[in-house]
């Protein structure tokens, strides 16, 4: 890369300097009813729809972050995986609204939705969709590039929560088997 640059400024007479990516995050909101899985989705302010996400405050850990964004935009509480789900690229704007924009990099975590109120930031539309439906929604308005990277993350999402919600059923099954168990070999016959 240095090789590169020297060749660049060589034969331009301008050095090229590359910015370092910036990097936010991302709250995948969910809820399950039964077996169905919905994912809330809000609107940027350019319109598209995309996870709530933003900037990483200093003072919070990146989890935190996602979750702080999730009240702010979607208006949600619940409870926030402090593991990362996976990463993704986008684009955004740039500052004063121009028709330039960058790439950033976007660490998504899991939020299970426990309740909703109206969000802080108006304007954001949080809306459920199915799985099909989000990723149909998030690839609006995207390049395939990004719309493939952040579809990578819906499957992920639901990946995760299928699984974790298959290990439950397992667990409660093989405790109230247990307890079944328990219960009948704890018992006397009953005699006349």
């Amino acid at each position: 890369m240095k090789d590169r640059l020297k060749r660049l400024t060589r034969t331009t007479g301008v050095q090229q300097f590359t910015r370092p990516m910036t990097m936010q995050v991302a709250a995948v909101c969910y809820r399950q009813t039964g077996f169905s899985l919905e994912f809330l989705l809000v609107n940027t302010s350019a319109g598209k729809w995309t996870f709530p996400k933003g900037r990483i405050a200093p003072e919070m850990s990146l989890c935190e972050a996602a979750e702080q964004e999730a009240l702010e935009e979607a208006g949600v509480i619940g409870t926030i995986e402090e593991s990362c789900l996976g990463h993704y690229l986008d684009l955004k704007r740039a500052l004063g609204h121009d028709n330039r924009s960058r790439e950033i990099l976007i660490a998504a975590y899991l939020l299970k939705v426990a309740t909703m109120s109206v969000p802080h930031e108006p304007g954001r539309n949080p809306t459920w969709f199915t799985s099909d439906q989000a990723k149909q929604r998030l690839s609006e308005q995207r390049a395939t590039k990004y719309f493939c990277e952040i579809s990578r993350i819906v499957d992920a999402a639901e990946t995760a929560i299928r699984s974790a919600f298959s290990a439950q059923n397992t667990a409660v099954s093989l405790r109230e088997t247990s307890l079944k168990t328990v219960r009948l070999d704890g018992i006397e016959p009953f005699r006349f």
